[in-house]
């Protein structure tokens, strides 16, 4: 997602290795070893002030590529969105360029400061504005979700109550970009110093509520047998265009955000028959989560499935859910392989399964690493979700609860038979007798 003034771009990683200099929200005496002078700062130092001096040798792109290559060096104890961050590195750019001393330490300082006054900006109520593909009644448009502690509601596109200037007209205009027709919206209620810091609040509790009800409607529009369905497969997308609203209504600092290459599907998702429906499985989940000691985590797994479903790529789309699915299961612990051992336990027929998750490994591997593809991906997709809804069901409400993460990823492991636990406990026991004699063996 990008803000209209370009300032929301994402960051190069090109020089991500580089040493960090780490910007605290105070002034205070642990800058003593941070600003030390070092080749990168001073590197930093040559190239701001030939940009001062306005030094022909450095085109206006330099400018860009400095300011993005200073973000990727600094880092905030809180986090700033990288629309702000930028502002707060242009600011202190400025500031340094008309002080009289022009050194490592300066810059650093400057930076400090106009970090420090970011950080302390008192924070202000916003709505940010979501156009969804979602049709409903207004009875659904009464209910109000709450997601990590951000109150998200469903609105009819004439009654959200919010003015748009000459926003929407500026993004046809100059993006050629507009909010479908059918779309509804959806408000969610931040906290923030920024309408950009707004937007990033509420695009990461975006991806988790429209996860959520993705997850509960169930339909992916995948089709095995006959034309293959219109991408993406997600039933619920959000519009290419968004904007945050102060208290009044208005559009916060005239800035729209915009989806660059936004999907072409133009259907809506029509849930009034079933809403109440959706909307208790949605509270039901949200509840269940909120009783659990991994609940940021599950919501990361489910933001994650629904951006893999959005995908307008198909290969793009299975990837990204192999990808899901091994974090669910813990694939880190030791690679597919154990991953495939955790996901066949849920199954009585156990070794099928194993058959099926190899080949789906198969595909996967030879699409990463040799660059194969196919024509038909789509019955592929549909057994990987498939997975990957099982496995969060479970996560999420196994009874009794899951102590922790760890807990649930150590239950699968656990042999599902009784003979097989007895044996590993002999084995256990036996292992721990011989210890026991090896300590009597000692010498005193």
């Amino acid at each position: 997602m990008v803000a209209e003034d370009g300032l929301a771009g994402p960051l190069s990683s090109a020089n991500k290795r580089q040493t960090h200099i780490f910007v605290g929200c105070t002034m205070t005496a642990s800058w003593s070893k941070a600003v030390e002078p070092t080749p990168v700062i001073e590197d930093f130092l040559k190239h701001t002030v030939n940009l001062v001096n306005g030094n022909p040798s450095y085109e206006p792109a330099s400018y860009f590529r400095f300011i993005t290559f200073l973000m990727s060096s600094i880092e905030f104890k809180e986090e700033i969105s990288e629309h702000d961050r930028r502002i707060v590195f242009r600011k202190a750019i400025s500031a340094f360029s008309s002080s009289d001393k022009r050194d490592s330490k300066m810059l650093i300082w400057h930076i400090n400061s106009h970090a420090h006054s970011y950080l302390r900006a008192p924070k202000l109520a916003f709505n940010v504005f979501m156009p969804v593909s979602l049709g409903f009644t207004s009875k659904f448009s009464r209910k109000i979700f709450k997601v990590e502690g951000v109150n998200i509601r469903f609105k009819h596109m004439k009654q959200c109550n919010l003015t748009f200037g000459n926003v929407l007209d500026r993004a046809k205009a100059s993006m050629g970009i507009e909010i479908p027709a059918g779309y509804n919206c959806m408000i969610i209620s931040v906290q923030a110093r920024t309408a950009a810091e707004a937007m990033g609040i509420a695009q990461d509790a975006t991806d988790k509520i429209i996860g959520i009800i993705n997850f509960v409607i169930g339909k992916t529009g995948i089709v095995v047998i006959g034309s293959p369905p219109v991408l993406p497969l997600n039933p619920v997308l959000v519009g290419p265009i968004q904007t945050v609203h102060d208290q009044s209504g208005a559009v916060a600092e005239d800035l729209f955000w915009y989806e660059p290459n936004p999907p072409t599907r133009k259907r809506i998702e029509d849930i009034s028959s079933v809403e109440e429906d959706v909307a208790t499985e949605v509270r039901t989940m949200l509840k269940a989560l909120t009783k659990t000691e991994y609940c940021s985590q599950v919501l990361g797994f489910i933001a994650r499935y629904n951006k893999a479903l959005s995908s307008t790529s198909e290969d793009g789309c299975f990837i990204q859910l192999w990808s899901v699915l091994e974090s669910v299961l813990g694939a880190q612990d030791g690679g597919s392989e154990i991953m495939i051992k955790r996901m066949s336990e849920f199954f009585t027929t156990k070794a099928a399964q194993t058959q099926h998750l190899k080949a789906l490994r198969h595909l996967r591997n030879g699409n990463v690493h040799h660059g194969m593809t196919r024509s038909e991906w789509y019955p592929y997709i549909a057994q990987l979700r498939e997975y990957v809804i099982i496995a969060i069901k479970f996560l999420i409400f196994a009874k009794p609860k899951f102590k922790s993460f760890q807990h649930f990823l150590d239950v699968l492991d656990v042999p599902p038979q009784p003979r097989d636990i007895n044996k590993r406990l002999a084995r256990l026991k036996y292992e721990m007798s011989i210890y026991k004699r090896a300590l009597k063996d000692l010498p005193t």
